[in-house]
């Protein structure tokens, strides 16, 4: 039940599992992150953007960040594990490539 729910919250980074970690990066880039541990490798990609709004008499408003926070992780090459976390995500998602076809 539990993977069903984040497969339906993310389906991109869903679509990722069981891929190999190459994959992730031929589609994704570098990430900005990764480091091992326990045996698995992580890797870590962050997207999104801060808005800096200035009216046209010169008042600036109040900056606002927006930012999704997305670590995959890799057992024996393979992505085991995806996690997400920010205000951003879904957004962020729907300009990601799939790994497998949307199903």
């Amino acid at each position: 039940l539990f993977s069903q729910m984040r497969q339906k919250a993310s389906p991109v980074l869903h679509s990722w599992m069981g891929l190999p970690e190459s994959a992730l990066i031929a589609g994704w880039g570098i990430p900005a992150q990764s480091f091992d541990s326990g045996g698995s490798r992580f890797l870590y990609y962050v997207y999104g953007y801060t808005s800096e709004l200035v009216d046209q008499y010169g008042n600036e408003f109040p900056q606002e960040t927006w930012a999704c926070h997305m670590t995959f992780e890799v057992r024996d090459g393979l992505i085991a594990d995806y996690r997400s976390q920010g205000n951003y995500c879904q957004t962020a998602a729907s300009n990601l490539p799939y790994g497998r076809a949307r199903e």
